[in-house]
């Protein structure tokens, strides 16, 4: 596999598919990435920062890429971030770019929504916060200020989405106070990232985001639409749909049980749930 031009052939050629490919690689980077509970020596995390490296160098071949994507690729991305953030060597100011820059690419994967959720839940936040505290962040922070622009322009309009955005936001903050942090450069653009993060989940628990907002079914890739477009959860007022089948879909995926839990919205469409 020394030319990602030939997996493909390799690889059909051998009797699998891609999305076979793509299951083996992202289940390798789950078992060799130390759980952030664990604390490794520098000396392990360069090993695994290494592998790490040799694997995304296929990750970004077009056959490779969407199945990488929907077979969590950007969760297994976002712990590495998080887990060799915190370590000291040097050799993790050329990995960690790499990685960043691969994230970035992999939450460009549509259905947007899904990549930008996933990558809340794995915790890009905290991992991100993290990583500005390094002493060579400089190196990468071009990449840490893409991945929150990636969130931001995204995590605007679904309530699941918005959902893991408020988790996320409480799960790194903790890491603020850090005086690593505290002296980076990277405080500012963090500042302004809650500021107007923090002030969209206001708006969107008063009701007041109506303009831009898109189905609420997570697995769904239909444009961006207004309340007029969308369907209206008549039960908690507060999920949209585009369609009956997004809306069978997202009550079966787990809306049953925030139905009742979710603030009432005012002055829109309704549809029977």
């Amino acid at each position: 596999m020394s030319n990602p031009a030939n997996v493909k052939d390799l690889v059909v050629g051998a009797g699998g598919t891609m999305s076979h490919l793509a299951s083996l690689l992202v289940k390798h980077l789950r078992l060799i990435i130390p759980p952030p509970s664990s604390p490794c020596p520098d000396a392990v995390l360069m090993r695994v920062g290494i592998v790490i490296a040799a694997v995304l160098n296929f990750t970004l071949h077009p056959p490779l890429h969407d199945d990488l994507a929907s077979h969590g690729i950007v969760d297994v991305l976002c712990s590495a971030v998080f887990t060799l953030g915190g370590s000291s060597s040097v050799f993790m100011t050329a990995t960690l770019p790499l990685i960043m820059s691969t994230l970035v690419k992999f939450m460009d994967v549509l259905p947007h929504t899904t990549r930008v959720k996933e990558a809340l839940d794995g915790g890009i936040l905290r991992a991100i916060v993290l990583c500005a505290g390094r002493r060579d962040a400089s190196f990468f922070l071009e990449q840490q200020h893409a991945l929150l622009g990636s969130v931001l322009s995204q995590a605007r309009v679904c309530n699941s989405v918005l959902g893991s955005l408020r988790a996320a936001l409480n799960d790194a903050k903790t890491l603020t106070h850090s005086s690593q942090f505290r002296d980076s450069k990277f405080v500012g653009a963090w500042q302004d990232f809650v500021r107007v993060a923090t002030d969209r989940l206001a708006k969107f628990d008063r009701g007041e985001i109506d303009q831009s907002r898109a189905c609420d079914n997570i697995e769904c890739i239909s444009s961006t639409g207004t309340d007029e477009d969308l369907k209206q959860c008549s039960r908690c007022q507060s999920a949209f749909y585009c369609s009956k089948e997004c809306q069978s879909q997202d009550w079966a995926a787990g809306h049953r049980k925030l139905c009742r839990a979710l603030p009432k919205r005012e002055n829109a469409n309704t549809d029977a749930s």
